[in-house]
């Protein structure tokens, strides 16, 4: 049985989501790498499962954009080539999700950055139904985070702590460098890293 110790998400499962795509919009282009890591109540990687991660076949490869796509070309091609079919990937994605062990009605509570980017994706490749039964809407977003915080400490005369609210920005104000080709593994480990530090600045 998987240990969950935040109550507060009332036995839905925290997870950092991480994705890369074949451009920037998803009515186009596909999820072509994703990776999901469970978290603790420490908000760290959890010993109790190992993270979901897969290449994925773009379903419409005639539409690759190398200008908007989120992914080097070198690793687009590995997922062209190597990736699974997506129906297969998301089928293996609803059989990890049971293996949390969570009630009937629960699902996983993503960290992100870009929550209206990547819950489009994600809606795109699982539909509707399947992805709103799988993911909750509740999502921590670093971008809304950093913004949030920031406002804080203007509220309390303190200099705003993310000049900008890119990942590598939000990264960089943590002392935690963000590569924009890094793998989808170190972009859901180090989301999740940066998200329980900003916890720290909202407690101080």
């Amino acid at each position: 049985m998987i240990e969950r110790t935040m109550t507060h998400l009332n036995s839905n499962s925290l997870v950092s989501i991480a994705i890369e795509t074949t451009g920037d919009n998803p009515r186009l282009h596909d999820v072509c790498f994703i990776c999901i890591v469970l978290l603790d109540n420490y908000i760290k990687p959890s010993t109790q499962i190992v993270p979901f991660y897969t290449a994925i076949q773009p379903f419409r490869p005639e539409n690759i954009d190398p200008e908007t796509a989120s992914i080097s070309p070198t690793k687009l091609n590995n997922a062209m080539i190597h990736g699974i079919a997506p129906s297969l990937a998301a089928d293996r994605l609803e059989a990890w999700v049971k293996l949390l062990d969570m009630p009937e009605g629960k699902r996983i509570v993503p960290i992100v950055h870009g929550w209206e980017r990547i819950h489009s994706f994600l809606r795109e490749w699982l539909g509707f139904h399947n992805c709103k039964h799988l993911i909750s809407e509740e999502a921590r977003d670093l971008r809304t985070a950093a913004l949030y915080l920031n406002d804080c400490l203007n509220h309390r005369a303190k200099p705003m702590m993310y000049t900008k609210v890119l990942p590598s920005f939000i990264g960089q104000a943590h002392n935690i460098q963000w590569l924009v080709y890094a793998d989808v593994m170190e972009k859901a480990l180090k989301q999740a890293e940066i998200y329980r530090l900003m916890l720290g600045i909202s407690n101080s």
